[in-house]
């Protein structure tokens, strides 16, 4: 070989290498991007790491669900006017709870810890015991691939319910494309 075709070589295998190198960090670095778009409070940047259309389909199924079950648990496994009805009831409200916390502002609030009400009111919001709830850090979730293109971030909540944010890569980027929320107590 020439030393040509052999520096040829090696640039290949440096930018093969550099390549997958950015493919794998990647779910981190969309993590620290979400992170660092709530403390700037950048919608731009959220919108640079969350497919918000994948997101709102995710977490409106959850929802729908959770309500159709929760319904039928209360008046029974009606299958006639009742039951439907029940059913448009569930997909109206998750469409509207849906539409309201799958949003730039929605997502914000959430990794923020209430950000919203700590706004309003100007200060630091306390939990029952005095002791400052502090923003949510994907920094410190247990971290796992299930796959070459699926991602798990999982945290636990106040309650210590699991919330799972799950990644998935598009191409070479990552992007958060579901929340698993805590299973209602």
């Amino acid at each position: 070989m020439t030393r040509s075709v052999k520096w040829l070589l090696w640039c290949l295998v440096l930018a093969a290498v550099l390549l997958l190198g950015f493919v794998i960090a990647g779910p981190w670095i969309a993590m620290r991007g979400i992170q660092h778009a709530v403390t700037e409070r950048s919608v731009t940047a959220l919108m640079l790491h969350v497919d918000f259309p994948e997101l709102r389909g995710n977490v409106r199924a959850q929802l729908e669900d959770r309500i159709a079950r929760d319904f039928a648990r209360r008046v029974g496994n009606d299958t006639g006017m009742l039951g439907m009805a029940g059913g448009a009831l569930a997909k109206q409200v998750s469409d509207s709870a849906v539409d309201a916390m799958v949003s730039p502002a929605g997502i914000m609030v959430l990794l923020e810890g209430n950000a919203l009400a700590r706004g309003i009111a100007g200060r630091p919001l306390r939990d029952a015991d005095g002791a400052r709830i502090a923003p949510v850090e994907l920094g410190e979730a247990s971290t796992r691939y299930e796959s070459t293109s699926r991602f798990t971030a999982t945290l636990r909540s106040r309650d210590g319910s699991p919330v799972t944010f799950v990644f998935t890569r598009k191409g070479l980027r990552w992007k958060l494309s579901d929340i698993h929320l805590p299973s209602p107590t």
